[in-house]
């Protein structure tokens, strides 16, 4: 009955579904607007399709990934790998550290146990940032409250100085005799009451901090070393929230930070 066939044919076109298969054979292949594709065969004596679809829907996608965090959060954790290891039988990646997942073809979304943070900033060149300005989604959670000390450049001498005042009398220190003397004031520039991780961003800022060996002056390669040397104070500080928050900001800008 080709007339009835190929009104199913058009009724599916018109959903964005494409059909294709010679007339008589037993069956053929499909495609949706979407991307996804697969192929299908008759079944003579049941009149039944057997449909082999290549990759997963993006629906289907997000609600496996919804039932793998519901298995995570109840400690479910053997359900949970073997979803992520179907997934990944479909060429479905899982970045738990990230809070993302991927496909082969680039669709990708955010795992639905992963923290929810406001969209990245574009990364500007270093010099058009205020000195002292600090990202408005990076929460200071794990430095919020004032420091035993002022902020100072701290030097290995000032590091030995407090040790021994909170301390007591720590294991005598010898320092090469090329160190730079103590700095016991701070620099103009900084307020007396900033923290550590506020000084430390505004030094980077405004390129007092070192560089590491291997980093450049230029402007987008300094905004990512920035942001690499505040992920590595918050790391320190055990505040990984933050840290992942800045990993998954330089995800987001392509930049793969590989601990």
């Amino acid at each position: 009955d080709w007339a009835a066939a190929d009104l199913i044919k058009d009724d599916l076109e018109r959903v964005g579904v494409r059909v294709y298969g010679e007339r008589g054979s037993s069956g053929g292949t499909y495609t949706t607007a979407d991307g996804r594709r697969g192929s299908f065969v008759a079944d003579g004596d049941a009149g039944l399709l057997d449909f082999n679809p290549e990759r997963l829907a993006t629906e289907t996608i997000l609600e496996l990934v919804a039932k793998r965090s519901a298995a995570r959060k109840a400690r479910n954790f053997g359900e949970a790998d073997k979803i992520k290891d179907y997934l990944s039988s479909k060429d479905v990646n899982i970045f738990d550290t990230a809070g993302r997942w991927r496909t082969g073809d680039g669709r990708e979304g955010l795992l639905d146990d992963a923290p929810r943070h406001a969209p990245p900033p574009n990364l500007v060149p270093l010099q058009t940032q205020p000195m002292g300005a600090l990202p408005s989604d990076l929460p200071l959670t794990a430095t919020s409250a004032q420091p035993a000390y002022p902020f100072t450049l701290m030097t290995a001498a000032d590091d030995h100085q407090y040790a021994q005042q909170q301390y007591g009398q720590p294991t005598p220190t010898v320092l090469p005799p090329t160190y730079p003397p103590p700095i016991t004031q701070p620099p103009a520039h900084y307020p007396p009451a900033m923290t550590h991780l506020q000084g430390l961003q505004g030094m980077t800022q405004a390129g007092l901090a070192p560089a590491a060996p291997g980093m450049t002056t230029d402007p987008i390669s300094a905004e990512i070393n920035r942001q690499l040397a505040l992920r590595e104070i918050a790391r320190k500080g055990k505040d990984y929230r933050t840290a992942d928050t800045i990993k998954a900001q330089l995800s987001a800008q392509g930049v793969e930070v590989n601990d």
